[in-house]
């Protein structure tokens, strides 16, 4: 399954770039959130890479354990998922999408 996940994740890190390119001005967060995403998905390829799965080295007594590229990619959701909600909100008292932007 090694081979599908990095094939999955190839495309999610593109996937990730291309809608950096077509949305970065959005919100001055946005491009630190997916510079998150892409830094962990990219460093948890390169793990999956070089040594056929990727090495969790946190590893707390009570929570799974996990690395900083995890950490990272939650990180960058979450501020992802604050600046659609804050774009969202900006755009409903202007009138338009955010969305509907070029």
């Amino acid at each position: 399954a090694t081979s599908i996940v990095i094939a999955l994740t190839s495309i999610a890190i593109t996937a990730l770039v291309v809608f950096f390119a077509r949305s970065a001005r959005r919100h001055p967060l946005l491009p630190v959130a997916v510079g998150f995403v892409l830094g962990g998905s990219a460093s948890n390829l390169v793990d999956r890479l070089r040594l056929g799965h990727v090495t969790d080295f946190l590893d707390l007594d009570y929570w799974p354990a996990f690395n900083l590229a995890d950490t990272f990619i939650v990180v960058g959701v979450g501020l992802l998922f604050f600046c659609f909600v804050a774009a969202d909100r900006t755009s409903a008292r202007v009138g338009t999408s955010p969305l509907s932007r070029p």
